[in-house]
C-alpha cells in the first residue's frame, strides 16, 4: 500500500497538493519519494513507534504487542461509527535522541501574559529566532513570509521601528475579541517612540496615555473597527483596529482595548503571568526542550464528553457522538489538565511536538501507550481516516509528571485541536 497523499504540511500548515513532495510555503519535505511502500498486514505497534531519548526523560518500552489490539491486512476495514479497529502502524524511521538546547523563549513569553480565564485557554507563540538557525532557511523564516503571516495582528512597519526583521518572538493570548500580543524583538524603544507621536502617514494622531510609569498610544476607542484603515500604518489590523501600543524594555505590547494593555503593562513589570502557573510553565519549558519553533499551550483540552454538537451547531451524527464518548474498548488517555503543542523541524523533517501535564508520574506513564494505541486504532473525526494514515511516526517519553511526544504527521500542527479532532481525547 503506498503511502497516503499528505494534505497540510506539519511544519506550518499550508494546504498541499496530492502529489506535492515539499511545501510550497516553507519547503519542509512533507512526503517520501514515489514509491515508498508501508508494509499491509505488519503488526501495528512493532517496530513502529520509537522513544524520545532526553536527558532525565524515563523511556517507555512501548513496543510490546499489547499496545495494539490486533492488525489491518485490508486498508479499506471499516469500524463501527466512532468504534476502533486496528489500522497500519505508523512507519517507521530512526528515532530522534538527540536534546535539544533550552532557550527559555516561551518561559519568558508567558511570562508576558496575564493570567484570565480567557488565556488560559490560548496561548499562541512564535520563536521566530529558532525558526531562523535552520539551516538550509526555510522560506517560513524569510522576512517576507513573516511579514504577511504576522501582520494580520502584529505591529510589523520598519517605517515606525519595528520592522519584521527587527522581531525574535511573538505571542498571543485570550479570546477574540479581548486578545493580548507581545513582539519580544531588537527595537529602540526611544526611536519608536518619537516615530509614534509624529505619526506620519497614520489615518490621525494617537492618544497618548501612561500606565505604570510607561506610556502607550491609542487609536479609536476600545475594539473600534474601521475597514477603511485595515493594515494602515502604524498597527492597525485587518478589521481596522488600531488599538493600542507601548514599548517596555525592548517588548512590543499590544491589545485593543485599554483595559487589556494596562493589563500588559502590568503583567510586564511582573504581576499575575501565566509562567507563574507550574503547569503552564512546564508545558512552555518541555516544548522549547522538544525543539518546536512555535507553541500552543490551553487548558481547553480535549475531555471525554457526550455534550457535543455538529457542525453549524446541529446535532451531531452518531459518529461525532462515539468519537467524544467512545465504548468500552476504545483507548481513551487518562486525564490531563494542560496540553501543549507545537511544530518543530529536525534532521529526519518537520513534527507535530505534544505536551500533556499530569497530576502524577504514574498517569503519564499510563498515558504514552495509549498515545500509540490511539493513532493505530482510532479515526480522524474530520477526515474519516484512521489517525495512523495522517501519522507516520510516533516517538514518546515520560519525565515525571508530563507525557511528550513527536508525531511525524501529514496535517497541519495545530490542526486536529483548531477542527475540534479529539487525537488527545481524555477522560
Amino acid at each position: 500500500m503506498t503511502t497516503p497523499a499528505a494534505q497540510f504540511c506539519a511544519a506550518c500548515g499550508e494546504a498541499l497538493s496530492d502529489d506535492a513532495e515539499f511545501c510550497g510555503s516553507c519547503e519542509a519535505r512533507v512526503r517520501s519519494s514515489p514509491g515508498s511502500e508501508t508494509q499491509p498486514g505488519r503488526s501495528p505497534v512493532g517496530g513502529r513507534a520509537f522513544l524520545i531519548g532526553f536527558a532525565g526523560i524515563a523511556l517507555l518500552a512501548l513496543l510490546a504487542a499489547a499496545a495494539c489490539t490486533g492488525r489491518r491486512d485490508d486498508a479499506t476495514q471499516e469500524a463501527g461509527p466512532g468504534g476502533a479497529s486496528a489500522a497500519t502502524g505508523v512507519a517507521s524511521a530512526s528515532p530522534t535522541a538527540l536534546p535539544v538546547a533550552p532557550t527559555d523563549h516561551f518561559e519568558q513569553l508567558l511570562a508576558l501574559v496575564p493570567d484570565t480565564p480567557e488565556t488560559r485557554t490560548w496561548v499562541m507563540m512564535w520563536d521566530v529566532e529558532r525558526l531562523r538557525s535552520h539551516e538550509p532557511l526555510p522560506r517560513s523564516a524569510s522576512d517576507e513570509f513573516l511579514a504577511r503571516q504576522l501582520a494580520q495582528s502584529f505591529p510589523t512597519s520598519a517605517d515606525f521601528g519595528f520592522g519584521v526583521d527587527l522581531l525574535d518572538q511573538a505571542m498571543e493570548a485570550g479570546q477574540f475579541p479581548e486578545r493580548y500580543y507581545a513582539a519580544v524583538g531588537r527595537y529602540d524603544e526611544g526611536l519608536i517612540d518619537r516615530l509614534l507621536r509624529d505619526c506620519d502617514g497614520c489615518p490621525y494622531l494617537p492618544e497618548i496615555s501612561q500606565h505604570g510609569g510607561e506610556t502607550f498610544f491609542a487609536w479609536g476607542d476600545d475594539f473600534y473597527l474601521d475597514f477603511d484603515n485595515s493594515l494602515a500604518p502604524p498597527a492597525f489590523d485587518r478589521l481596522g483596529k488600531g488599538g493600542r501600543l507601548a514599548v517596555v524594555e525592548g517588548v512590543l505590547l499590544r491589545a485593543n482595548w485599554t483595559e487589556g494593555m494596562r493589563d500588559l503593562i502590568d503583567t510586564s513589570q511582573g504581576d499575575n503571568s501565566l509562567a507563574m502557573d507550574d503547569d503552564f510553565r512546564l508545558a512552555a519549558q518541555r516544548l522549547d526542550a522538544l525543539g518546536s519553533y512555535t507553541a500552543l499551550i490551553s487548558s481547553d483540552t480535549q475531555r471525554r464528553t457526550d455534550d457535543v454538537t455538529g457542525s453549524a451547531g446541529t446535532d451531531p451524527d452518531a459518529v461525532t457522538r462515539q468519537v467524544w464518548n467512545p465504548p468500552e474498548g476504545v483507548p481513551v488517555l487518562p486525564r490531563y489538565h494542560v496540553m501543549g503543542l507545537g511544530a518543530g523541524i529536525d534532521k529526519s523533517g518537520p513534527y507535530i511536538a505534544v505536551v500533556l501535564i499530569y497530576d502524577f508520574p504514574s498517569e503519564a506513564r499510563a498515558a504514552a501507550p495509549l498515545l500509540v494505541a490511539r493513532v493505530n486504532e482510532v479515526r480522524s473525526l474530520v477526515t474519516r481516516r484512521h489517525w495512523s494514515d495522517l501519522i507516520d511516526e510516533v516517538e514518546v517519553g515520560v519525565e515525571g509528571q508530563v507525557m511528550v511526544a513527536k508525531l511525524r504527521a501529514n496535517v497541519g500542527a495545530f490542526d486536529f485541536f483548531r477542527r475540534g479532532d479529539p487525537l488527545l481525547l481524555h477522560e
